[in-house]
């Protein structure tokens, strides 16, 4: 992996990407790792309330 902070906005190609493109991607994986931390917290849930059903003394 490239660790020159000079070549973080290049592509392999050699184009310079727009900030604004740099931008819509963080805002993408921002809203992908949410996504995952809100399906994963509902999984959890879920699985308590299972066992809770399953164990209500418990």
């Amino acid at each position: 992996m490239n660790r020159d902070p000079r070549a973080r906005s290049r592509q392999a190609d050699g184009k310079a990407r727009t900030a604004e493109s740099d931008r819509e991607n963080d805002a993408r994986a921002r809203a992908a790792v949410v996504d995952a931390w809100r399906r994963a917290l509902l999984r959890m849930r879920e699985r308590r309330a299972t066992e809770d059903r399953a164990d209500p003394g418990h």
